[in-house]
């Protein structure tokens, strides 16, 4: 079953709730007629609920010559002016800066900042470098089950890192 807030599948028939993101499962028999308006709008008001508040930052280096060696200098916060509400599922939201890149094909790690009410997360995530002509962009993509993907490249070929979870996972049925 699929769940009406966060898209995931993982719901069992059996289930009263999403176990990614807490919101019922409500199970309908026949025309629903306005019954499924309501029920779009209330999911669409638990996924702002649960989306807010979320910030995201991509950690830059900036590298000198150094007698002769290439060494970094200094490490930056670029925001990405995105709030997680705003983000549409399967859909990658670029930001506007553009990056310097490296040969496609090549293994690379950049670190996603994701903040929430005053915590801090700072996510390693191995992308592979896509083939692209000129600088990168990055995005984010929100997927199923409240979980975000951080993509580099540009509109004609990008490349996209692993899942992560902006949630815990909801607790189990009947957990407290």
């Amino acid at each position: 079953m699929k769940c009406l807030a966060c898209g995931s599948s993982e719901a069992e028939a059996a289930m009263s709730r999403c176990p990614r993101c807490g919101f019922p499962l409500i199970h309908t028999v026949g025309e629903t007629g306005d019954g499924e308006a309501a029920l779009g709008k209330m999911a669409e008001e638990y996924r702002r609920k649960k989306l807010s508040g979320f910030s995201f930052g991509l950690l830059t280096y900036r590298h000198e010559m150094r007698e002769g060696r290439l060494e970094q200098s200094s490490v930056q916060e670029v925001t990405l002016p995105v709030r997680a509400f705003e983000l549409s599922q399967g859909k990658i939201f670029w930001q506007e800066g553009r990056f310097a890149r490296i040969r496609g094909g090549e293994g690379v790690t950049l670190t996603l900042v994701i903040r929430k009410d005053g915590t801090r997360r700072e996510i390693p995530l191995p992308v592979r470098a896509p083939e692209t002509e000129g600088f990168w962009q990055t995005g984010l993509v929100l997927e199923p089950g409240f979980a975000v993907r951080l993509a580099v490249g540009d509109e004609t070929s990008c490349s996209c890192s692993g899942e992560v979870p902006l949630l815990p996972p909801a607790r189990p049925e009947g957990g407290e």
